[in-house]
């Protein structure tokens, strides 16, 4: 029993240091705050509507309530590991009417005699078992380490999911609002057009102009109303893909979009902390550092299973043909030892599902790098 835990087979992990990747000198930029992250950082606009649109977001996103539920799965997952650390207990309760076969069981002094042999009866049974295992090579403990490590990597790819949505949310609403004021110029710039060509053909009525420059007027004007329905085509298409960020039908926004607000200005300048932090901040380098952890906590966890499972089980209960006796002294059974299971066979599995282990964390690690890289690149850019 003192043996449990104490010996965990496998490597042990030990995260990577994102700074190895990330040793260049990164860019400042004068506009930045680099005293501390800002982390609502889309209220710097101040406008009302992207607040509203991103508060929304984050509350119907059906992206984000998909990865909220992986989130509860993994956590549930994380308590099913540990509930291996419990005993394994089971209650029974029966009756049994049993006969033996009169053919086959005979008492020879009945049998002398000439009588039969009544062997119907009833059986009446009761018990409570546990059977506790001594996690002796670690393997509940490589369990429950997985498990730690998933639940941190769905939470960090929530989190990160999270400011991707947000990011997704504010770069259409400010593209919707750059193409409402395109469309406004549009509109402004075709009711001038207009006049142009109406002043035009004035003129060419007391001939001060030619046809020619009536033409070209007019072409410039049909040139500009052609416009209109691209630009109109553009802002349904990005509201309709506003409305699916923030989990609503495009009706529900209308609303929200058509108050003709003005195109979004940062007021103040973006606190974004120091830029190397950012690497460390970024929840999708954390989430590849978590899975990283999982794949490693798993090479443990098959080398584990081709040790041998050492438990601790225990039985006791009560039997007895008739239920009146239950609850004497002479009904009481019980067993208690322990038990050693090893499966021989069992070790060119392990050996073949370690191997494949070991290639997933060397994926999971390249993965990593590779995250690391691009966050790095991204912060640079």
């Amino acid at each position: 029993m003192l043996l449990g835990g104490c010996l965990s087979v496998g490597p042990e992990y030990e995260a990577p240091d994102v700074d190895a990747l990330g040793q260049e000198t990164f860019v400042y930029a004068e506009s930045y705050d680099t005293t501390a992250p800002l982390a609502d950082w889309w209220t710097g606009f101040d406008d009302a509507s992207l607040n509203e649109l991103i508060a929304a977001g984050l509350a119907e996103n059906r992206s984000l309530a998909a990865a909220s539920a992986n989130l509860r799965a993994s956590r549930a997952a994380l308590g099913l590991a540990r509930s291996n650390r419990l005993p394994f207990d089971d209650v029974t309760a029966s009756r049994a009417r049993n006969r033996q076969s009169t053919a086959g069981f005979r008492d020879p002094l009945e049998e002398a005699e000439g009588a039969g042999s009544d062997v119907t009866r009833d059986l009446f049974n009761a018990s409570l078992s546990a059977n506790w295992e001594l996690d002796v090579f670690g393997r509940v403990a490589r369990l429950i380490e997985t498990a730690n490590a998933e639940l941190g990597a769905s939470a960090a790819a929530l989190a990160d999911l999270q400011a991707v949505v947000i990011a997704d949310i504010a770069d259409a609403y400010i593209e919707l609002r750059g193409l409402q004021a395109q469309l406004a110029v549009a509109e402004k710039n075709n009711t001038n057009l207009q006049r142009t060509l109406d002043l035009t053909r004035d003129l060419r009525d007391v001939g001060r102009v030619t046809d020619l420059d009536v033409f070209q007027a007019n072409a410039v004007l049909s040139t500009s109303e052609a416009s209109i329905p691209v630009l109109q085509a553009d802002i349904a298409s990005v509201a309709n893909r506003l409305a699916a960020l923030v989990g609503r039908n495009p009706a529900g926004i209308q609303s929200v979009i058509n108050d003709n607000a003005p195109l979004p200005v940062i007021s103040r300048p973006l606190a974004i902390g120091e830029p190397a932090d950012l690497l460390r901040r970024r929840p999708d380098i954390a989430a590849a550092e978590r899975r990283l952890a999982a794949a490693t906590a798993t090479i443990g966890l098959n080398i584990a299973e081709a040790f041998p499972t050492l438990s601790l089980g225990a039985t006791i209960g009560v039997r007895a043909f008739d239920v009146d006796d239950l609850d004497t002294s002479q009904a009481l059974n019980f067993n208690v030892g322990p038990q050693l299971a090893w499966s021989i066979s069992n070790l060119l599995r392990a050996r073949q599902r370690t191997d494949a282990a070991v290639a997933n964390t060397d994926m999971a690690f390249a993965m990593y790098e590779q995250t690391v890289l691009d966050a790095l690149a991204e912060t640079e850019s």
